[in-house]
């Protein structure tokens, strides 16, 4: 006996997980592997599986055939790739009724979205097997042809859904949204107080307005969520917003965060300099998440800083992925210009006005860029590494792990000893062509050393510097996070009356304004606001750090995030204020010829962000190569920068 998928029901299986749109619902379903291998290319359903029978049978979604007939589709089954975004955004209009100072609107004319060609795109939409239409931005309502484009998605068995301010909503438009399938709605909603929201939108009484029309949606069904987008709120008022989101019943509450582009950059958001704000944010989501569970679904979007799941655990493979940009989902201007997704919008892809959607999304070269190793914790929000570098492959600094990492006390309490010990060694095991860039670090802090009563050197390590440059200073303190690191520091200057060692936070110094003559940094994360904070004027803050291609082999064998890129390390020094004296860069060569010496590297550094996570793939791949080229040669980069306050 055979059973197969009814025609009229979309439906993919891919990357291990079977999906499918309930026709009627509009419930999205999806199983991963264990259930994925039911399903055969013919889209014919193994019966020995009877649950999955029985439930597919009980929600009218499958039929009995008679034979195995051949009516194979593989476009839409693959075990390692997504053959289309599950969600589109289509901007169809850039009017809007209110002026949100968040906002990043660019074009100062009104434009709709051509309705005859609109049309063309759902066709191909639904033939690519496009499980949602969102249709969003700037505010829908204004769209001469809304419903008629509301219709033909529906037609089309497409679940629709809709961004709005929710302003010119009543009884009538409600009805008529319900009539013609709009079954869930995105609404704004900034502030629990009324003034702050209205000051946000710009626009006064819009909050009043607001949740006057959230009742009119909530008598005709519609399904809602309460999108906050966190600009500087209090700690408060966030906390407030998603407690009052239940209240007004919403079934979701969703959290976005600015990614800086157009006129967002001008907007001050205190959590890019603030990670002690940030994490305060993360610990009200955690909080609310666990206090809402079974009642109301808090949820970020895919952009939120925090990008954290659960856990991967029994999870589908299509949803073990951070930034589902141009995966998952992407958006289609009002001009028709192709974005990864809905917060790319500095960065078009392509126009589709005279061209195929479906083509594009095969032979883009960036577009397959963005795809590549979206998987696990090798991903992260491309848009926001845009904006801080140009370019997709920089580190985004502001995910949730890479928040974490600065106080990951542990990797570096455990590591330190041996860390210590690999570093006494390393200049006799690895072959290295560093003592140009070497040299150049130490004359160029040499005369500043002589001159500052007293130094501040950020992350210390175990020895390095204090031990090399102790005779050249007066005072200094050497800080760390990693209470073992310093331990060890301690131990190896003993000798040396010069030097305090303190644990520190970079993010929150407990140094007094204007403390230091001199700060010093040496390969480690900084925290430029702080630096300048503590720093007297008129004296300099030197840096050595990796720049963009540092480990550059190792990153494009594994493609994990690359460095900060110097320009836009540049940009962040004259942005806080610092004067340029002198920068450099440098590139030069670690050569292992073991095997062995790389693989202790790399256990005590974290240069590959999930090396303790996967060891063993990581070392396999490097142990094939070792194999086959006898030795590993890592090209070195690295920038050095006097900057002056």
């Amino acid at each position: 006996m055979y059973y197969r998928i009814k025609e009229n029901i979309i439906r993919r299986n891919e990357k291990n997980s079977f999906m499918l749109l309930h026709p009627v619902s509009n419930k999205f379903i999806t199983y991963w592997k264990t259930i994925s291998d039911y399903i055969s290319k013919n889209w014919i359903i193994d019966s020995s599986n009877l649950s999955l029978i029985n439930y597919l049978q009980w929600q009218w979604l499958i039929e009995w055939v008679d034979n195995n007939e051949k009516f194979s589709n593989e476009e839409f089954w693959s075990d390692d790739f997504i053959s289309a975004p599950l969600n589109v955004t289509i901007q169809i209009t850039n009017k809007c009724n209110l002026r949100c100072k968040h906002c990043h609107r660019v074009d100062k004319w009104s434009l709709d979205i051509d309705f005859k060609k609109i049309k063309k795109l759902i066709d191909e939409l639904s033939d690519m097997k496009i499980f949602n239409i969102n249709i969003s931005w700037w505010e829908p309502l204004l769209y001469k042809w809304l419903f008629d484009v509301i219709e033909y998605i529906s037609s089309k068995w497409i679940k629709v859904t809709m961004s709005t301010n929710l302003i010119l909503r009543n009884d009538k438009i409600a009805k008529k949204m319900y009539e013609f399938w709009v079954r869930q709605l995105h609404i704004s909603l900034d502030s629990a107080d009324a003034k702050y929201h209205d000051y946000i939108r710009w626009s006064k009484n819009s909050y009043s307005i607001m949740i006057k029309n959230l009742e009119i949606i909530k008598k005709v069904g519609i399904e809602f969520t309460i999108v906050t987008t966190l600009i500087n709120q209090t700690i408060e008022d966030y906390s407030n917003i998603i407690d009052f989101s239940f209240r007004l019943w919403a079934s979701w509450h969703k959290t976005n965060t600015l990614v800086p582009q157009w006129q967002w950059k001008t907007l001050d958001v205190e959590y890019y300099n603030n990670k002690d704000l940030l994490k305060s944010y993360i610990e009200i989501f955690s909080r609310k998440k666990e206090e809402y569970s079974w009642k109301m679904s808090i949820i970020w979007e895919t952009m939120f800083l925090i990008n954290m799941w659960d856990g991967q655990e029994g999870k589908p493979d299509v949803f073990k992925i951070f930034c589902p940009a141009w995966v998952l989902t992407c958006a289609i201007t009002e001009k028709w210009d192709v974005l990864p997704c809905p917060f790319f919008s500095e960065v078009n892809i392509w126009n589709i006005y005279k061209d195929s959607f479906k083509s594009l999304r095969k032979n883009n070269k960036l577009l397959n860029d963005i795809r590549i190793n979206k998987s696990n914790e090798n991903s992260w929000c491309q848009a926001r590494a845009y904006w801080i570098s140009n370019s997709i492959k920089s580190e985004d600094p502001y995910t949730y792990k890479n928040i974490y990492n600065i106080d990951d006390h542990k990797f570096y309490n455990d590591s330190a000893i041996f860390r210590d010990k690999f570093i006494s060694k390393i200049w006799h095991w690895i072959v290295i062509k560093w003592e140009k860039w070497n040299k150049d670090f130490y004359w160029l802090i040499h005369n500043y050393l002589l001159n500052s009563d007293l130094t501040l050197e950020i992350w210390t390590g175990t020895w390095i510097v204090p031990k090399t440059l102790w005779k050249l200073w007066k005072n200094i303190i050497s800080v760390d996070f990693s209470k073992n690191m310093l331990k060890v520091a301690k131990k190896n200057c003993e000798i040396y009356n010069n030097i305090v060692f303190k644990k520190e936070d970079i993010n929150k110094l407990s140094f007094k304004d204007q403390t230091f003559n001199l700060i010093i940094k040496r390969l480690a994360p900084d925290n430029l606001n702080q630096i300048f904070r503590v720093l007297k004027d008129s004296w300099n803050f030197i840096n050595f750090t990796n720049w963009e291609n540092d480990w550059k082999e190792l990153k494009e064998m594994f493609w994990f995030p690359y460095h900060e890129s110097v320009s836009s390390y540049r940009d962040k020094l004259i942005k806080q204020w610092f004067n340029i004296l002198y920068e450099k860069e440098f590139q030069f060569e670690e050569i292992y010829e073991s095997f062995d010496v790389l693989a202790n590297m790399l256990n005590i550094a974290p240069i590959i962000p999930d090396f303790l996570d996967k060891k063993e793939y990581y070392l396999d791949k490097i142990k094939k190569y070792f194999n086959k080229h006898k030795s590993f040669i890592l090209t070195r980069h690295k920038y050095l920068t006097n900057a002056k306050k």
